[in-house]
């Protein structure tokens, strides 16, 4: 790795912590209940390693406009059925964790379907 490329690193780490950190203030001034929370939280922790290595996987269909309107639909079909279990569990459980093994193969499963077939009409 270069020194730009690590220096553009740093740099995004940091905005990330500092983003993460604004946040965090954000919810304490504003007295976020704990559930609520607890839920935004859980979908993040969820949410981010999950599509994190769907998108780190699909590189070969980065550059196609139809890889990341699949992607966004997925994204908010995920959000959907999160927060509507969310609800109506009232809280978040780490127990659900291993569900992101079988929504992952999900998110391959459709990734490689829908782009398996614009792959060979082109």
């Amino acid at each position: 790795m270069n020194r730009k490329s690590r220096a553009k690193d740093l740099f995004l780490y940091v905005l990330i912590s500092g983003a993460i950190i604004a946040l965090l203030v954000v919810v304490i001034e504003l007295g976020v209940d704990r559930r609520t929370f607890m839920n935004g939280t859980g979908f993040a922790f969820f949410t981010l390693p999950l599509f994190g290595f769907f998108v780190e996987s699909s590189r070969r269909w980065w550059k196609k406009p139809l890889f990341w309107s699949l992607a966004g639909l997925l994204f908010v079909v995920h959000s959907m059925c999160f927060w509507w279990i969310a609800y109506r569990a009232r809280v978040f459980k780490p127990a659900w964790y291993p569900i992101l093994i079988l929504e992952y193969a999900v998110l391959i499963a459709c990734r490689n379907v829908f782009l398996a077939k614009a792959d060979n009409s082109s």
